[in-house]
């Protein structure tokens, strides 16, 4: 191979490598759009959208089940006290469920709730088209704590249980520091119609919000953003797009942040996945090209661990923080396709796979990586994508998988190889 070639080969490695897929997607086992996620652990989790559509996974989104009992209007939100309390809201009011999701029965009816705020078990907020609510004995009873606001509220977040903030259509922002009882707002913005969607306040003053505009501001294109609060009169746009919108934002510490949305481009849709790693201030994208869907609501366990869920029953894990944990490790062209013995092996509770991808008819080949367990059940993808010739490594996190045989397989086009690797802890 004359050494033009080779360089363009490195180029293309370089390439692939920088903007590899750090997302798995899962099968939901629904087509209906997804708009609420939450997981109470590692393990456990429960997803909501349109047509009372109600899923839950006890083994981290392996296997999803219905679990809709008492549920037909739409759903926007979920959000879960404990193992056994949760709550969810859409188009019909307010669900409460007190046995883990297996049945639902609802606590405020006649209006649309489109977000829930649980601060304790017994003191709860939801935000919906006439307002604020407010409930202090465990969801039972609620009370508008927006009287003769008539805006709709998609965004809510409380620093405790005096503090918060409601964002919502028509520019709407609004603050309390007493519970509710009383709200002051008007925040000055950029002229323009605007949506606020999600929000997240580190203190009283310092946050962030998500916004879609309907008319935008003068001179700019700008369809969908970030804004970040440095006080009730100051804010700065920190990320913004055309034509595409956010309705998903998470926090898991002062220093990581992501945020989900889309939009369409021509007649199809593409996903936005962001991620922060300085507190908010600056974001960047994550490769979306494995779907083909937007987003709509996300949740992390950690800075690493975590789901997103979108339109046609879109589910998607990764355990990396969205950045694929494939490396290139060496630039020589391999002869052959290899895939090597996991090291260290046994393993407690990471491992490392290295394989190779020769030069064959194409410059980049579609690569698949899948763990199965003793059963040969698909556990995990850790690759599925294009990757150039060369040799790769990946690192297997098995924290949240219980001891026992493993098996991993590599795949790409006729060729394929299965190896054994054991898991004790």
């Amino acid at each position: 191979m004359n050494k033009l070639l080779v360089f363009i080969t490195f180029l293309l490695i370089t390439e692939v490598n920088s903007n590899s897929q750090g997302w798995e997607v899962l099968n939901s086992n629904v087509t209906t759009n997804l708009y609420g996620v939450d997981f109470i652990d590692y393990n456990t989790g429960i997803v909501c959208g349109l047509s009372g559509t109600m899923i839950k996974t006890t083994n981290s989104g392996l296997v999803w089940f219905n679990s809709n009992s008492g549920l037909s209007a739409s759903l926007y939100d979920v959000e879960f006290v404990n193992d056994f309390v949760g709550f969810c809201c859409g188009t019909s009011g307010i669900f409460k469920t007190t046995n883990s999701g297996l049945n639902w029965f609802s606590v405020l009816s006649g209006l649309q709730i489109n977000e829930i705020e649980i601060i304790t078990l017994d003191i709860i907020y939801a935000g919906g088209f006439s307002g604020v609510y407010k409930s202090t004995n465990q969801g039972l009873n609620w009370n508008n704590t927006t009287t003769g606001y008539s805006g709709q509220t998609w965004g809510l977040h409380f620093i405790d249980e005096n503090t918060g903030y409601a964002m919502g259509s028509a520019a709407s922002t609004r603050k309390t520091t007493n519970g509710g009882l009383n709200w002051f707002g008007g925040l000055p913005w950029f002229p323009g119609e605007y949506t606020f969607n999600e929000c997240h306040f580190f203190n009283s003053g310092t946050g962030f919000v998500l916004y879609s505009s309907v008319i935008p501001p003068p001179n700019s294109s700008q369809t969908g953003g970030i804004y970040k609060a440095n006080s009730m009169n100051s804010f700065v746009l920190v990320w913004s797009a055309a034509n595409r919108s956010l309705g998903g934002l998470t926090f898991t510490g002062t220093d990581t942040a992501y945020a989900v949305g889309g939009g369409l481009s021509g007649t199809a849709y593409v996903a936005i996945i962001l991620q922060s790693i300085d507190g908010g201030d600056t974001w960047s994208a994550q490769q979306t090209n494995f779907i083909n869907q937007s987003m709509n609501d996300l949740c992390f366990l950690d800075s690493k661990f975590g789901f997103a869920v979108g339109r046609a029953g879109t589910i998607i894990k990764t355990q990396t923080g969205g950045v694929n944990s494939v490396n290139l490790v060496n630039e020589n062209i391999p002869e052959s396709f290899s895939l090597s013995q996991n090291y260290p092996n046994p393993f407690n509770p990471s491992t490392k796979i290295l394989f190779s991808i020769p030069f064959v008819e194409t410059t980049q080949r579609v690569v698949s990586l899948k763990v199965y367990d003793a059963l040969g059940r698909e556990v995990t993808t850790l690759v599925n994508q294009q990757l150039s010739p060369g040799t790769y490594q990946v690192e297997w996190n098995a924290s949240n998988y219980t001891s026992g045989l493993y098996f991993y397989k590599l795949t790409s086009g006729d060729f394929a190889e299965t190896k054994k690797m054991i898991l004790i802890k």
